[in-house]
């Protein structure tokens, strides 16, 4: 361990009991703003720049999807908000989705259209969330937000 000086640590310990650390939680919808869609542009095309099959995959098997908003940070629409079944891989920083565990079947544009970025995203397990178990939150940096089941 590394020794401070008191005077710095009662200094800290005041700050932080003035000011509350505001968990990423306690927002319960995501700013949506006029940088999102730029925002969208760049990171697809950082999608695009790496290729998925050079890339490490980590974790593979099926889970259950639920959108509540798009990439962009719109609220997604109430047809494409239910929960659906996807074959997951997670490679690199990016979260892959697709219908079955072929890669031959799948087009390059379905690769990337149902990919989700995973760089500076905050995962937590959702409480509020009642009708399933084994769910957790997963909000992107492009203002994205999902449910995840995983069993």
């Amino acid at each position: 361990g590394v020794h401070f000086k008191r005077d710095l640590l009662k200094a800290l310990y005041n700050s932080i009991k003035e000011h509350e650390i505001v968990h990423a939680s306690k927002y319960d919808n995501p700013p949506a703003s006029k940088m999102s869609s730029k925002r969208s542009f760049v990171s697809r095309q950082l999608l695009l720049e790496v290729d998925p099959e050079s890339q490490v995959e980590y974790k593979c098997g099926y889970i259950m999807r639920k959108c509540l908003y798009d990439s962009d940070g719109a609220k997604t629409p109430f047809g494409r908000r239910g929960w659906k079944e996807w074959y997951a891989r997670l490679r690199g920083l990016v979260l892959y989705l697709g219908r079955d565990d072929s890669d031959k079947k799948r087009s390059r544009y379905e690769t990337f259209n149902n990919a989700i970025l995973l760089h500076h995203a905050f995962a937590e397990p959702a409480p509020d969330y009642k009708k399933k178990q084994h769910i957790f939150r997963l909000r992107t940096a492009n203002l994205g937000e999902y449910l995840f089941q995983t069993t």
